[in-house]
């Protein structure tokens, strides 16, 4: 006879898949919040913004800044 409704709950192996796939979530969404931040910054003032992160071959496109 086949289990129906909750019975597949009181398996030995429930708690150990739930726990391993519930970390795996966790570190997914974590890793993907963390490895989405494509520039931050470093500092802001009133005139100037300073960034983080930013790609290198994205900097060689800018105008060269004479201050």
């Amino acid at each position: 006879m086949m289990a129906v409704g909750p019975a597949w709950i009181k398996s030995d192996w429930f708690l150990l898949v739930f726990l391993i796939s519930s970390i795996m979530i966790l570190s997914g969404i974590i890793g993907g919040i963390v490895g989405s931040q494509v520039v931050s910054t470093k500092s802001i003032d009133k005139q100037y913004v300073w960034l983080a992160k930013v790609n290198p071959e994205y900097l060689e496109m800018l105008p060269a800044w004479l201050d």
